[in-house]
């Protein structure tokens, strides 16, 4: 990428969580100029930021933003730009970003089993297929599920992001 952008609770995680990576800190949601200013391939990282509790105060406001950048930002950005969410909580996702995700990764082994219903339907999975992809993800506790909702050739489910799930389309 050729610009890195973090947002994260404090400014201290740019330092330890992304040590390794040159990113440039965001304390909010700029506005839509401020990445129109800087063409080329770029990421977003919302790293544990509280997107349910964003103001909606101002013109634009923070949630304005917020969806202005994931929901149109993200495909007409010169270059493109990529948005990553990271968070524990599912449901810290509004719904109206996790419509617009592309690939999702989740950690079966530390999801708590009543919930694969709600979680299934946000990635447009069968709670079944969702079950059934957990399952296959037993021993590591960090073993993970890469789900893309991008038809891109390849499996759509793939444990550890690499080994396709068999039957999901």
């Amino acid at each position: 990428w050729d610009h890195i952008y973090l947002m994260a609770p404090t400014k201290e995680v740019q330092k330890q969580e992304y040590g390794l990576v040159d990113t440039t800190y965001l304390k909010e949601f700029p506005p839509l100029e401020y990445f129109k200013d800087r063409p080329g391939r770029s990421a977003l990282i919302l790293d544990d930021v509280h997107l349910l509790e964003l103001s909606t105060k101002g013109s634009p406001s923070q949630k304005e933003l917020c969806n202005r950048i994931c929901g149109h930002l993200s495909t007409h950005h010169e270059g493109g730009l990529s948005i990553f969410i990271a968070n524990q909580v599912w449901t810290a996702i509004p719904p109206s970003l996790r419509k617009l995700m592309s690939h999702i990764v989740l950690f079966p082994n530390r999801i708590a089993r009543d919930s694969i219903g709600h979680i299934a339907r946000g990635c447009m999975l069968t709670k079944r297929d969702l079950e059934r992809c957990c399952d296959m993800c037993t021993g590591d506790s960090y073993a993970s599920l890469l789900i893309t909702n991008e038809p891109d050739g390849r499996a759509r489910v793939r444990i550890n992001g690499v080994d396709p799930v068999p039957g999901i389309s």
